[in-house]
């Protein structure tokens, strides 16, 4: 199954998505607690995506879309995938510091990278960093 998103370059458009899926989630037999660590890390990509992928320009696309495998009868799909696309010129996830050293622990910006990788059980890049994959373990039990 597949949901598709497709929102202006809005912060605003953010938190309806993040609430759906959020919702999807728990309606899959999310562990209680993960659909939260979910939601934050979408909220950041999403985030990451309106504001430095679009520079905020409401003229520009964001594309959201959520997918998970159909489980067999009787049981809970097991991990779900999002994949966040933006019309920027991309950028480099290396190249971005850690938040965790040097001058960048007091910065006020610069963690929402390293929030996705810590919630996220993975993810990666592609398009120049324009199209980023999250996957998210639902439930640990079958």
């Amino acid at each position: 199954m597949e949901l598709q998103f497709d929102f202006k370059a809005d912060i605003e458009a953010i938190a309806p998505v993040v609430q759906r899926v959020s919702e999807l989630a728990l309606e899959l037999g999310c562990e209680p607690g993960r659909e939260l660590q979910l939601s934050l890390a979408l909220q950041e990509a999403l985030a990451n995506a309106v504001i430095h992928g679009s520079n905020n320009d409401a003229a520009r696309t964001v594309e959201c879309r959520v997918s998970y495998a159909e489980a067999a009868p009787g049981s809970k799909p097991h991990d779900i995938l999002i994949v966040i696309r933006d019309s920027g010129p991309g950028f480099d996830p290396a190249a971005v510091p850690s938040p965790k050293t040097g001058e960048n622990i007091h910065a006020d910006h610069g963690r929402g990278l390293y929030l996705i990788r810590e919630l996220m059980d993975e993810v990666s890049f592609a398009r120049n960093g324009t199209e980023l994959r999250m996957r998210a373990v639902l439930s640990k039990l079958r």
